[in-house]
Parts: C-alpha cells; sequence; structure tokens
C-alpha cells in the first residue's frame, strides 16, 4: 500500500503481469444465473475468481499513484473493458464483485471520460443488485458500492441515470439492512448520494 513498496513492485515488472492475469482470466468467471456444473469446472471457476479478486485488489491499490493509473487506462486499454464484464457477470454481492468495484471507482478517481464509460455501463447494474432483496449483500459490498456511487456522481450525466434508475428509493431501502448500517461512512455518503439527486430532481423540475 506504500508509494515507495508500489514503485519497487511495479519496477520489477507486476503491472504487465496483472493485466496478463487480467486479460486471461475474465471470461472464465462465472454467470450469477449459472454457478451450477461440473465440479471440476466449477472449482477451476472459483480458483479463478479467487485469483481475480486478489488481482483487482492489486490494480486498486497501484491506481492511488496517478501514473500508474494512467499507466492501466492507456497502456492497458483492456482492463477497465475486463472489469466491466468480470463486474456485469459475477454474482453481486460476491468478494469479486466487490472488488471489481473497488478497482473500478480508483481507475476513474481522475478522469471524466472513465467515470463517464464506467459510470453508463456499471450503475444500471449496480443498482438492480441493490434492489433486488433476493441478493444478500454483505456490508463489503454496500460499503464499496457506495464509495464506486459517490465517486461516479462527480459526473452530472452519471447523476442523471442514478436518477432515472431510481437511487433515492433503493438507498432508503438499503438504509434498513443491519448490513448497510454495519457500513463504515454509510450515512455520509448516502447523504452525498441523496443531495446530488435532489439537485437533479430540482434541474429536472425547471
Amino acid at each position: 500500500k506504500e508509494p515507495h513498496n508500489r514503485s519497487v513492485i511495479a519496477s520489477a515488472g507486476l503491472i504487465p503481469l496483472l493485466y496478463d492475469i487480467l486479460t486471461s482470466s475474465y471470461s472464465q468467471v462465472r454467470p450469477a444465473k449459472k454457478r451450477q456444473g461440473s465440479q471440476g469446472a466449477a472449482l477451476g471457476s472459483i480458483a479463478k475468481e479467487r485469483l481475480l479478486t486478489q488481482t483487482c485488489i492489486v490494480i486498486g491499490q497501484f491506481c492511488n499513484d496517478d501514473r500508474f493509473r494512467e499507466q492501466f487506462i492507456d497502456m492497458y486499454p483492456h482492463t477497465v473493458k475486463c472489469l466491466l464484464y468480470i463486474f456485469s457477470l459475477v454474482q453481486f454481492g460476491s468478494a469479486l464483485s466487490s472488488k471489481c468495484m473497488f478497482a473500478l471507482k480508483q481507475l476513474c478517481a481522475s478522469r471524466n471520460d472513465q467515470k463517464h464509460h464506467i459510470g453508463s455501463h456499471a450503475i444500471p447494474h449496480l443498482l438492480e443488485g441493490l434492489a433486488d432483496k433476493d441478493i444478500e449483500k454483505p456490508t463489503e459490498c454496500i460499503y464499496q458500492s457506495l464509495l464506486l456511487l459517490n465517486m461516479l456522481s462527480g459526473l452530472f450525466a452519471n447523476c442523471e441515470l442514478m436518477y432515472s434508475e431510481g437511487l433515492i428509493t433503493i438507498l432508503e431501502e438499503l438504509g434498513e439492512l443491519p448490513a448497510a448500517r454495519r457500513s463504515d461512512g454509510f450515512y455520509s455518503r448516502v447523504g452525498q448520494l441523496m443531495q446530488s439527486m435532489s439537485e437533479i430532481a430540482a434541474a429536472t423540475e425547471k
């Protein structure tokens, strides 16, 4: 997590290795609605998902440095595409889904073009997952969801999309879950999003 450590590890060639792991493994995640299969195939997919979960964590940590974030976006252009594919396919609420949101949030931190690209693809799926009462949503899932939504809300077009997808109602219902109330900074992050939604509602009424 330390900047010096990231530089040393990057100089050893870890970033292209992370990219290789991501691009060679992303298509092997198990679809949320088709998670039953032969035991051998299931075990292989589980192992890949665990590897991808750790890969997402490390990519996200590297993105704390602007230069590494830019590398992932510009030199390794399929990074975001692979992460969005994984996020759209894997079971919402799983460890991989949560860490995928973390990596996506980190990748778009300083780039509005990436906020727009990630937001247009991720917001509908994210809000659908949060709204689905049949999906278990651990505290980490809720935490990462709110972090990503707050990051994406820095772009007006994303706020409009969140508003049209029913974010206000979703946040109100989310607050009733014990796991949500245990999430670090839950009420402050919800308050920030509600403020953004109020501004969109006011603009819509004009």
